[in-house]
């Protein structure tokens, strides 16, 4: 009677050390469809951390309202999968702040006011990513960080740089 009691226990107990091992954001993980003209920018905010976002059609990344032409932030480390959507960015770039992968996307910026991702000291990864034909500027991608002028006035909404910059171009990837 007593055998059959310790096996459930230590199968118990086993899954437990394992969970608690695990990364939280790998257990938080999820995937997200962001459906044709969703709001990428909210669904990486919702995200959480570890997530892939797969675009179901365009999406429309636009300034909000009164920030001039400030970047996109993207605040965590995660996946955005083209799935047969196009990223119309209509702000001044994308700034990294965690590691971000960017898979079977096409990317069109319509302003060449940092028409640029910047790693920021973190890692950018390209997989098969192209430029929008309609895109009025071509993709440009930088390793560093991106510096407040006395121009923009960004303050403290630029993110702190990390600290090891990397950026990762694979597959069939044409910016």
């Amino acid at each position: 009677m007593k055998k059959r009691l310790k096996r459930p226990a230590s199968i118990l107990l086993a899954l437990c050390l394992l969970a608690a091992l695990l990364p939280q954001r790998a257990l938080a993980a999820e995937t997200i469809i962001v459906p044709a003209g969703g709001d990428l920018a909210q669904a990486v905010e919702d995200a959480a951390l570890g997530s892939t976002l797969v675009l179901q059609g365009d999406s429309y990344l636009v300034e909000p309202e009164g920030s001039g032409d400030d970047p996109w932030v993207i605040d965590k480390d995660l996946t955005i999968q083209g799935g047969g959507g196009t990223i119309n960015v209509r702000r001044g770039g994308i700034v990294l702040k965690d590691n971000v992968t960017f898979e079977n996307v096409v990317i069109g910026f319509s302003s060449n006011m940092r028409n640029a991702i910047i790693a920021n000291g973190h890692t950018l990864t390209l997989d098969g990513v192209t430029c929008s034909q309609n895109s009025a500027y071509p993709i440009n991608l930088f390793c560093g960080g991106l510096l407040d002028s006395n121009n923009e006035g960004f303050g403290n909404y630029l993110p702190a740089s990390g600290s090891t910059g990397t950026v990762i171009v694979r597959g069939n990837t044409n910016y």
